[in-house]
């Protein structure tokens, strides 16, 4: 909690040092999935794959419930329409915080926090659309190709080397 409370609050005090480290911020995104996914490489393939409803229920939240109840109270306070864009931009993303390796941190289940994390960015790109469109009355421009390319690099790249780890950490837990 305090790593994130310091890098924020330099972030801020400090001019410059997000743009210092942008370029480093990819690389450690997709870094920090990989490490996010070691540890359930000893966990049978069934149970890390296995939705269940609490799974569904939370996605369906984070995607869809919340972003309503920030845009309501956002049009009850009468805010100042690019606030509330930024505002339905954020509530409609899927959450870093529902990262394995935060749940790590905080003792969570990460299986779910996984699950979550996945989810919740395949089904992003919808919410996004019914929010913008529908709701605000905003054009939208998904590039499906940039969320296909970014999908594949920090999705699927990193599932690729978890199933293959998992099978290497299966060998290992028989001797």
């Amino acid at each position: 909690g305090w790593l994130l409370a310091g890098t924020i609050t330099a972030g801020f005090m400090v001019p410059g040092l997000s743009e210092h480290f942008a370029p480093f911020a990819l690389p450690a995104l997709f870094c920090m999935i990989v490490a996010s996914l070691i540890p359930m490489a000893r966990l049978k393939l069934e149970e890390v794959f296995s939705l269940e409803v609490d799974i569904l229920k939370t996605v369906f939240w984070q995607l869809f419930v919340l972003p309503t109840i920030i845009l309501a109270a956002a049009y009850l306070a009468k805010l100042d329409p690019s606030i509330v864009t930024l505002m339905a931009v954020t509530a409609c993303a899927g959450s870093l915080f529902a990262s394995p390796a935060l749940a790590d941190l905080l003792g969570l289940n990460q299986r779910k926090a996984l699950q979550c994390m996945v989810l919740s960015t395949f089904i992003m790109p919808v919410s996004y659309f019914l929010f913008m469109t529908v709701i605000m009355h905003l054009e939208v421009d998904i590039e499906l190709g940039n969320f296909v390319g970014r999908s594949g690099i920090f999705l699927m790249l990193p599932a690729s080397m978890f199933l293959f780890y998992s099978a290497y950490a299966e060998e290992l837990k028989d001797e």
